[in-house]
């Protein structure tokens, strides 16, 4: 059973660091601190939200290890960052992407509010017209 979900993201243009994004359904983790560890070293802790979701900034890639407790069970997670491939894009617009996976635009701004979703990431990479957009848009 999987406990935790994470999805990783590269920070924003001209950044290196990554943003490890959590969310748990697990409702006794809700208000409890999550450590960010890499080996036995706690590099960082984030108080997990009442919806169950916190994130990690982290500026190099590696294998890191998310764990939290609601004082009865320890919860833990590993989450392997990798190097990435930069790219560019050439006339690329995450509206454009949406609607080849026949997603609304409605509801997002950005860019970013749409990779914070991770159902419509998940649509967006499993319809083949999606996928199609984006790699037709890379240089």
């Amino acid at each position: 059973m999987a406990y935790f979900r994470c999805m990783v993201v590269q920070g924003g243009s001209g950044t290196t660091s990554f943003t490890i994004n959590v969310t748990t359904q697990v409702q006794t983790l809700y208000g409890k601190i999550a450590y960010l560890k890499q080996g036995n070293v706690v590099i960082d802790s984030a108080t997990i939200s009442n919806i169950g979701a916190c994130s990690f900034t982290v500026d190099d890639a590696g294998t890191y290890i998310i764990e939290a407790s609601d004082g009865n069970q320890n919860f833990s997670t590993e989450v392997v960052v990798q190097a990435v491939v930069t790219a560019e894009l050439k006339g690329f617009t995450w509206q454009a992407w949406l609607t080849a996976a026949d997603i609304s635009t409605a509801g997002y701004s950005s860019l970013d509010d749409v990779l914070a979703d991770e159902i419509a990431v998940r649509k967006l990479m499993t319809i083949h017209a999606s996928v199609d957009y984006l790699v037709d848009s890379l240089v």
